[in-house]
């Protein structure tokens, strides 16, 4: 049996040669982490989907960028910690400015 490590990087390396369809299964694998990593910091849905939007499209911009396609849902967390910090940054701007 395949874990779950080796799957999303054997996606990983088809959906960087341009298989969209397994772009779109590792997105979809990866969604509950995701998700559920807002889903901790912010209590509005329409938050969760925004900033869960913002992680997939950095992380297909970022595909290249990935060095270690074993530690993939790191790498997705790290993104998301970046999205997040940057909704932050700049809800708190607005504020002070």
């Amino acid at each position: 049996m395949e874990n779950e490590g080796s799957r999303l990087a054997e996606l990983y390396g088809r959906a960087r040669e341009g298989d969209r369809d397994a772009l779109q299964e590792l997105c979809k694998r990866l969604e509950k982490h995701v998700r559920g990593y807002f889903r901790q910091k912010f209590r509005n849905r329409t938050i969760v989907d925004e900033l869960s939007q913002e992680t997939y499209v950095r992380l297909i911009n970022d595909l290249l960028h990935v060095r270690d396609p074993g530690k993939l849902k790191s790498f997705v967390a790290k993104v998301a910690l970046h999205v997040s910090q940057a909704y932050f940054k700049e809800k708190y701007r607005n504020k002070i400015g």
